[in-house]
């Protein structure tokens, strides 16, 4: 017999032979684990079956490799002998991904018990994903607690119950990130937690994100035992913190938690979570403010009179009538660190938001949406030279061309432009006397000032053309206002750097002439195309469409508000997509009808041919996909060389 031994405890046991372990016998404990920690737990299984002395001693030397665990729903009924090996303390991070579960208490306990049967009682962050149904909350927080001994992130899906929360934080004694994302994921009708349960100590939580409402009592109660909260997020309209409605008030939730750096009460938990790491360990103060309608103007204004030396973000909203007028409450503000400022639906006048911008010399980024707000180019000249701003959504009145070319110039680093619902003159890129730095533009319900000399789409043309001589545009969009026409698309088609592309098409383009709008792209890099108001797409274009070498992305949507409209798209061009196209990885077609031009794709065809024209690839190389989703609920996916049917379709022809 010999023995391993190295500096860490845990890589020390008893093996068979030297000749048996191989280059684990001949090298230094920590050369091996080295040498282990480039491999993956899928291979530290493979290693295992090599033999028995290998099969003993891989788990005492990869445990780093098993910090992380995601567990599914076969996890719940079969057992994995050799991964379970691996398992132990040294597991720290574990996801719940029980998308597949059905829906009940036995799948989730089952999953929670068998951590505990692997001596998982170290775990540091559990995340639990889209539960359809959870109940017997008690048999929940009884298997909980006994994971929860070093437990400081936890992530659910919300629907829960006004007083699981409490029930939580009384169990998980060192939880600092809580996140209940909303998913629809706790029934709620689990009796024994019916009474209101206060939480019975001081928390250390410092980040709370709430994708629900919650009872007033509960919430407060959390609150007022959460001092070292740093970061609070609230999901839009559901939960905000100084509504007339809302659980809390904006003063007593600062006195409660004075160390919030972070506070968001207009966030959609749904479209994914910020990152907060930042403000976790900040004490300097309040630097993130998001709130929205109804919050009373003068708490926001004290604080922000209090904040603005250190605020980074602020974005204040509304989302319904508001009489109360902020101008005076910006005039005052010097926001020396402020780099995205938002201002959505409320009563500011043009004076004072150019005085609010010149106070802040850092902004990167402008998000203005005031459809009532009227900007004259004397105003706006009265605005300084803003160095650093990059991205403007700019939603508000201007009363002429000279305006927005005075504004562009107050913003030599522009490089994302967001215009909406405002008139554009074809001629406006002839007056910028410098090249611009634009790469994304979106022109969203625009209003064209046309050339009485050209027609309407020879002068939207020649608009984007003068525009892309003096930018950089890789990016453009133009959607809901006048479709454009061939000439325009020809002129689009004609910009070098163009990498993404979503407009609305006149009916009147024939498909001649969308052809050679396609075969005109291909002499740029185009990697995003997204056409709207498309009724037929025949093989020649999808043929086009395929020989574009960068395009992994294409969308193709009829854009009519008749639900019966449909566009009709070649069987064979869809066969020499999938064929030919390089990088094409996902293509969306709405409310198609297959047209039957010869050719009949069965599944078995779709996957034989499949096999031969795009074979597995190995190694770091990324496996081609492609996902058609034809209208709403047919969705074809193809991956590899398999073929997966997400509903009943037996072949490729979907009407």
């Amino acid at each position: 017999m010999t023995t391993v031994s190295g500096n860490d405890d845990h890589i020390i046991g008893e093996i068979t032979t030297d000749d048996e372990l191989g280059f684990m016998a001949a090298l230094p404990a920590d050369v091996v684990l080295e040498i282990f920690s480039l491999v993956s737990q899928q291979d530290c299984l493979r290693c295992m079956t090599v033999c028995r002395a290998w099969d003993n001693v891989i788990p005492q030397y990869m445990q780093h490799v098993w910090k992380q665990l995601t567990l599914g729903s076969s996890d719940a009924y079969k057992s994995y002998k050799r991964r379970e090996r691996c398992l132990g303390n040294h597991v720290k991070h574990v996801i719940l991904d029980a998308s597949s579960i059905t829906p009940g208490k036995s799948e989730l306990y089952c999953l929670m018990q068998r951590l505990l049967d692997w001596e998982c009682t170290a775990i540091e962050s559990l995340e639990i994903k889209t539960f359809e149904r959870i109940t017997y909350q008690d048999a929940f927080i009884g298997v909980l607690r006994k994971l929860a001994s070093h437990l400081t992130h936890l992530k659910l899906p919300d629907n829960l119950s006004s007083v699981l929360l409490p029930h939580i934080l009384n169990v998980c004694p060192e939880l600092t990130h809580f996140t209940a994302l909303r998913t629809g994921a706790f029934d709620g009708h689990d009796q024994t937690f019916t009474a209101k349960v206060p939480v019975d100590h001081d928390t250390r939580l410092k980040h709370l994100c709430l994708g629900h409402v919650m009872d007033k009592d509960q919430l407060e109660c959390i609150l007022k035992r959460s001092p070292d909260l740093r970061c609070f997020i609230s999901e839009q309209q559901r939960y905000e913190i100084s509504s007339p409605h809302s659980p809390v008030n904006l003063d007593s939730l600062l006195s409660w938690c004075p160390k919030i750096s972070y506070l968001s009460t207009d966030f959609d938990t749904l479209f994914g979570l910020p990152n907060t790491d930042p403000y976790i360990n900040d004490d300097l103060g309040l630097r993130y403010l998001s709130t929205t309608s109804h919050c009373p103007q003068d708490q926001v204004a004290r604080h922000l009179a209090k904040s603005q030396a250190i605020l980074e973000f602020l974005s204040i909203g509304n989302h319904g009538p508001q009489d109360d007028d902020w101008s005076s409450v910006f005039q005052s503000l010097q926001l020396p660190q402020l780099h995205t400022l938002a201002i959505r639906g409320i009563q500011l006048s043009g004076d004072s938001l150019v005085t609010v911008l010149n106070h802040c010399p850092s902004l990167a980024k402008l998000d203005l949406f005031c459809p009532d707000l009227s900007l004259d180019s004397a105003t706006i000249r009265s605005l300084t030279t803003m160095r650093y701003l990059r991205s403007l959504k700019y939603h508000s009145k201007l009363d002429n061309d000279l305006s927005l070319l005075t504004m562009l110039e107050r913003f030599p680093a522009l490089e994302k432009f967001f215009l909406y619902k405002t008139t554009l003159s074809v001629k406006l890129p002839c007056y910028f006397e410098h090249p611009t730095r634009l790469a994304y533009l979106s022109l969203v319900a625009i209003k064209w000032k046309h050339d009485q000399e050209m027609d309407s789409d020879q002068d939207v043309a020649y608009f984007l053309q003068s525009l892309a001589l003096k930018s950089n545009l890789g990016s453009i969009q133009v959607s809901h206002g006048e479709a454009l026409g061939y000439k325009s698309l020809q002129a689009l088609a004609m910009v070098p750097t163009l990498k993404a592309l979503n407009i609305h098409i006149d009916s009147a383009v024939q498909d001649d002439e969308l052809l050679a709008f396609i075969k005109t792209l291909g002499g740029t890099a185009i990697e995003t195309l997204g056409l709207v108001n498309t009724s037929h797409l025949p093989f020649a274009t999808l043929d086009a469409l395929a020989d574009l070498p960068y395009l992994s992305r294409f969308v193709s949507e009829t854009g009519r508000t008749d639900p019966r409209s449909s566009q009709r798209v070649s069987k064979i061009g869809l066969q020499q997509i999938l064929c030919k196209s390089p990088n094409l990885a996902r293509a969306h077609f709405s409310n198609i009808v297959i047209e039957d031009d010869g050719i009949e794709l069965t599944r078995g065809q779709i996957e034989k041919l499949i096999q031969q024209q795009r074979p597995r690839r190995t190694g770091s190389q990324v496996e081609p996909y492609w996902d058609f989703k034809i209208g709403t609920m047919r969705t074809v996916t193809f991956a590899g060389a398999r073929l997966t049917f997400n509903v009943d379709i037996k072949c490729m022809v979907i009407c």
